[in-house]
């Protein structure tokens, strides 16, 4: 079980190695923490791997497990257009979506900068505004707060830009 997506698709090389030995995949996190907001497109990209067994999406709504239900039903390649679509969201999306890691930590002042990042795709992403508002209030360092060191920077594997992807929240967070 691993992350797998249109964004993080490293993985398929390990993914046909386990198919040969008969072993099953389970892709986790289908829309990239919420960052692909095509969720049939996503699920499209997942299931059209032959080598993956089984996705496991969040779904919150019957809409969703609708969703997600007809894009598992559509067997087959993705159209050019499809793929066209996945290839702009890579392009929009590497390089600059938090995967969780939590290796930029620790923040020299506090900041739970994964957390940070999680709260404002629920901001905008999701409709838990005013829950993520709630939250993001309530954390003891926020965005904001961010002195511009830089050492988180240095220690995230996917060289995201961490310093100014803090403005932003703090800027849709009104903080």
């Amino acid at each position: 079980m691993f992350p797998y997506n249109i964004v993080e698709s490293q993985g398929e090389a390990l993914m046909e190695r386990a198919a040969a030995q008969n072993v099953g995949v389970i892709a986790m996190k289908p829309l990239a923490g919420g960052n692909i907001t095509d969720g049939t497109l996503a699920m499209r990209y997942i299931l059209q791997n032959k080598t993956c067994t089984l996705a496991i999406p969040g779904m919150a709504t019957l809409e969703e497990i609708e969703q997600n239900t007809a894009a598992a039903e559509q067997d087959g390649p993705l159209t050019p257009e499809e793929l066209a679509a996945c290839e702009a969201i890579r392009a929009g999306l590497s390089g600059n979506f938090c995967r969780r890691c939590g290796y930029c930590a620790p923040c020299t002042v506090g900041i739970d900068i994964p957390g940070i990042f999680t709260l404002e795709n629920y901001l905008k992403h999701y409709d838990l505004a005013d829950w993520a508002r709630s939250r993001y209030e309530s954390q003891t360092a926020r965005a904001g707060d961010c002195i511009g060191c830089g050492k988180c920077e240095a220690r995230c594997p996917y060289e995201l830009p961490i310093r100014e992807k803090l403005k932003g929240v703090a800027k849709a967070f009104g903080a």
